[in-house]
């Protein structure tokens, strides 16, 4: 979902959400595990008609980055 922040799990080959940026630790839906201290959505989260779709647009294991951001691949290291 957009707004999600958290990190790949290798052992178990899937994404661990730890908090979205846009709800807060109540959302009944939010699987939140780990919300920073003083947390606070950004409000207001964006409307349906905000979102795009681009399915097929990255190819799968593609990577997105802000700018400036050093990507080091587990697999890539052994």
């Amino acid at each position: 979902m957009i707004g999600d922040v958290g990190y790949f799990d290798l052992s178990f080959g899937r994404f661990r959400q730890l908090f979205n940026i846009f709800y807060d630790v109540k959302r009944p839906t939010d699987h939140a595990t780990r919300i920073p201290d003083n947390f606070v959505p950004i409000q207001p989260p964006f409307e349906q008609w905000e979102v795009t779709k681009s399915p097929g647009q990255f190819a799968k294991g593609t990577i997105l980055t802000s700018e400036g951001i050093e990507v080091t691949r587990e697999l890539d290291s052994l």
